[in-house]
């Protein structure tokens, strides 16, 4: 085993304290409040690619996981707070929502095995004996230590999954944009929700939609409301690109599953005292040459793997990844790399310009696996961010999605998901 230097330490950080979690005190963003949190995961029990969404009154499961580096293993807990459709606590206490306790001590905790550098892996699983939820709708759940999961201090992580019933039945479509300037560019959804016996008093009032692209909650549509009612049926069927999205481009990908080889997208494996270095090849933008390329992708997420372990969440190296994207500099801009390998970040992965390589470069530490990610370029006319011009956006181009359907239940004083509907966009 190797000492991990403070420089190194520097270097390593995945996940660190921004402005953006100071503005949003009131929302439940996904990211870390501490800097040492390393591959935080969620993702339905067997489905390690899955996106982190379970049936209300089912066996199903999610799994979490997270690594702290060093060999010391400390006292964790995690609680889970339901929340209102925009991320915001319910008005309600947890006895409302949930059956059992509403925080639990992290006792599936293991030291890494035979890895370079030193990290211990913590686990968990919701619902489980101790927990379980009784109200369908948005949850977090927050990691943190102490007693007391109000106090943002002691928060280590805090990831956003969902519970949904299906008691109205969702008729959707994923269509081009109707709206001539995105029509090549966007994917739009038309949407129907039929009630059946399900009753919804105030359905203008009461009922809201949420799109989700590959399981992204930042760039999420939210709050739709219905264009009109039919006695059979509640119309989401909006025709000013109001449910579009850009489509985006097949996302990069890069792999490095066995540091003995160069995998996928990798140009060199360097061993050094501080840990393995990846460069990987340098990246050109792909909005520019105006063609959609087909290739599959994992739609943003990550698949952690190392071909010569037993149990990869225990013995997979911690690798120090270079990214270089080759393009001229934006002025007044950052250009961040983004996926689920750092969606969960509260501190953006931001590159920085070296002028004498004319190139974009970071340098992060992530475990060994598969993963998939993009460039993204922000600016103050691009707050969301924009990848038209280092990715493109081709309506050719395959994508998840999924309709949520929340209903403000005014006997509980809650948001129910009381639907959700899968799309694809080459399905």
């Amino acid at each position: 085993m190797i000492k991990i230097f403070p420089q190194s330490l520097l270097l390593l950080t995945l996940l660190a304290c921004s402005p953006s979690w100071v503005m949003c005190q009131d929302q439940y963003l996904e990211g870390a409040q501490k800097p040492d949190v390393w591959t935080p995961q969620v993702f339905p029990v067997g489905n390690p690619t899955g996106y982190p969404f379970i049936e209300l009154n089912t066996a199903q499961q999610l799994h979490f996981h997270f690594d702290i580096p060093g060999t010391s293993r400390d006292d964790y807990r995690y609680a889970v707070i339901h929340c209102t459709r925009n991320w915001k606590r319910t008005d309600i206490e947890s006895s409302e929502y949930l059956r059992g306790f509403a925080q639990l001590p992290i006792t599936e905790v293991e030291a890494s095995f035979g890895t370079q550098l030193d990290y211990v892996h913590y686990q968990f699983q919701f619902p489980n004996d101790m927990m379980v939820p009784t109200l369908s709708g948005n949850y977090a759940v927050v990691a943190f230590s102490g007693m007391d999961p109000d106090d943002r201090e002691s928060w280590l992580m805090v990831w956003r999954v969902v519970v949904y019933e299906s008691r109205v039945r969702i008729g959707a479509r994923l269509q081009q944009s109707q709206v001539v300037r995105d029509r090549f560019t966007h994917h739009e959804i038309m949407c129907d929700v039929i009630p059946g016996q399900y009753r919804i008093p105030d359905p203008s009032g009461e009922l809201r939609l949420t799109i989700l692209q590959n399981g992204d909650w930042h760039h999420a549509v939210e709050d739709i409301k219905p264009v009109f009612i039919r006695p059979d049926a509640i119309s989401f069927q909006y025709s000013d690109g109001r449910t579009s999205l850009p489509a985006g481009n097949e996302w990069r990908d890069f792999e490095m599953k066995d540091l003995r080889f160069n995998g996928i997208q990798v140009e060199t494996v360097m061993p050094s005292p501080d840990g393995y270095h990846v460069y990987l090849r340098p990246g050109m933008p792909s909005g520019i040459r105006g063609a959609h390329e087909t290739r599959p992708d994992l739609n943003g997420r990550l698949f952690v793997r190392s071909d010569i372990a037993t149990d990869s969440q225990l013995e997979a190296e911690y690798v120090i990844v270079h990214f270089t994207l080759q393009i001229p500099p934006f002025a007044e801009a950052d250009v961040r790399i983004e996926g689920d390998l750092s969606r969960y970040s509260s501190r953006p992965w931001t590159m920085q310009y070296d002028e004498s390589a004319r190139s974009y470069r970071f340098s992060q530490a992530i475990k060994q696996g598969f993963y998939n990610y993009r460039y993204v370029v922000y600016d103050r006319y691009h707050p969301a961010g924009d990848w038209s011009v280092t990715e493109g956006n081709f309506s050719a181009t395959e994508n998840d999605y999924h309709v949520l359907v929340y209903h403000y239940d005014r006997a509980s004083g809650a948001d129910r998901l009381v639907g959700i509907e899968p799309l694809n966009s080459h399905r």
